[in-house]
């Protein structure tokens, strides 16, 4: 097991451990802290089997991935852009949280759409 499994694995165990002590003292709103502990592992445990498969990555997906996070980037810069003008002309109010959540989603969907599209696409220059 390389050591960025390792280390993620570790971290997922520090933060279940940092939400028990909590709740050994009686705090049950730690209960969320355990959840995201729990989350974490089981997401790393279904993401370590799935990438054991996996062949190694070649120049190609590393390309591929690149350009995807780049349009993903773009695409929430200009999000960000419309939000802005949107707030300006009074037209829609969005508290920093809304707003936020709408980047970062559309940001992680374009990201993944875009892969999906330019992987599927072939050679990109």
């Amino acid at each position: 097991m390389k050591t960025k499994w390792i280390l993620s694995f570790a971290s997922a165990a520090l933060v279940l451990l940092f939400g028990l002590t909590f709740f050994s003292f009686g705090d049950v709103r730690s209960l969320s802290i355990i959840n995201v502990g729990v989350v974490m592992a089981i997401v790393l445990g279904l993401k370590y089997h799935r990438m054991k498969r996996r062949p190694a990555l070649d120049e190609r997906n590393i390309k591929v991935a690149r350009a995807a996070i780049g349009y993903s980037w773009f695409f929430s810069y200009l999000a960000v852009a419309i939000l802005i003008l949107l707030d300006y002309m009074d037209l829609f109010r969005l508290s920093a949280i809304h707003a936020l959540s709408i980047v970062l989603f559309m940001m992680a969907s374009v990201q993944m759409i875009s892969y999906f599209i330019l992987d599927r696409k072939g050679d990109i220059s």
